[in-house]
Order: structure tokens, then sequence, then C-alpha cells
């Protein structure tokens, strides 16, 4: 299971946008079989972590840039570490 969110606020007349993300991931099930090593069978993993976030037009042609780095403040039977999103986006208006 996972959940995501955040709280941000708009600037440059609602085109961009500043905050704090979040995130938490929760494994419904335990590993089985053969192929699970005995150390993490049986076992559930969780993570959790937040950080900054920053959304910007990059130019008035539609494209729009995420920026999302996320600290790691408690993971369980998983591999540990930060994460760095960037993704561009290109948004098309319709037409009415």
């Amino acid at each position: 299971m996972t959940i995501e969110g955040g709280l941000g606020h708009s600037f440059l007349k609602g085109y961009a946008s500043a905050g704090a993300a979040y995130f938490g991931q929760w494994k419904v099930a335990a590993d089985s079989g053969t192929a699970v090593p005995p150390i993490v069978a049986g076992l559930k993993g969780s993570m959790v972590g937040f950080g900054p976030e920053v959304d910007l037009p990059i130019c008035k042609c539609g494209l729009l840039m995420t920026a999302r780095y996320l600290f790691d403040v408690n993971t369980r039977v998983a591999t540990k570490g930060n994460s760095l999103l960037v993704s561009i986006v290109w948004a098309h208006p319709s037409k009415p």
C-alpha cells in the first residue's frame, strides 16, 4: 500500500508551487517461496519519507518541471536511501 501527498503554496499567478511532499509504503503480504532469502522470509517491509518539492513552468510552450527530494526517515526490510525525482511534462491545453 502506498500513500503520497504534500502541502504547498502557489506563486507566479498559480503557474508554480513549492512545498513539502511525503510518502509511506507498507507491504501487506509477506514474501514467501524458495527464492526468498531466509533472513527476510515471512517479514513485511515499510518505508516512510518526506522532503521539499517544487513545480515550475519551463517555457510558455506548456513544459512543466517537478523536482522532489525525499529523505528516507524510516525503512524496514528494504534498501535505505534518499530519493531525487525530476520530471518534465508537456501540458497540451484542450479546446472548449
